[in-house]
């Protein structure tokens, strides 16, 4: 479980928020925060590893389309990341390298389908040196 995290509960919806000292680690832990949501209750290992790259006009749909992203890989190809390691970012582009499984269900229990990252209530902003995100998804 990602730490320092606080849990949005809204309704038809739940959500994150946390802070750190830099954007890549906001979006990292953001990512992980994401997948402790949908299962809670299990590890992951690093089995296998995949590479992500997306795009956008602006810093909040970059977190919107990398969240998104990840949640896609969940659902089509079963695919939890252990582990992400960004290699590139700025305020348009994300590329990260993904370490991690799919899912076994006998050693993986998925509590709660993610249908979308939505823009309602997000935020990501930079205050005295620390990144903040907040994000809500649509279950």
């Amino acid at each position: 479980m990602i730490k320092d995290v606080t849990i949005i509960d809204h309704t038809a919806d739940i959500g994150i928020r946390l802070s750190r000292d830099r954007l890549e680690t906001v979006f990292v832990d953001a990512a992980l925060a994401m997948f402790d949501i949908i299962a809670p209750d299990s590890t992951f290992l690093e089995k296998e590893t995949r590479e992500v790259q997306v795009e956008a006009e602006d810093i909040e749909q970059l977190l919107v389309n990398w969240l998104s992203e990840l949640n896609v890989l969940l659902q089509l190809q079963q695919f939890v990341p252990a582990r992400l390691s960004i290699l590139e970012m700025d305020k348009h582009i994300l590329k990260a390298r993904l370490f991690g499984e799919r899912i076994d269900p006998r050693a993986h229990q998925i509590e709660i389908e993610i249908k979308a990252v939505t823009y309602h209530n997000l935020k990501v902003k930079q205050e005295s040196g620390r990144w903040s995100v907040q994000v809500l998804f649509d279950i």
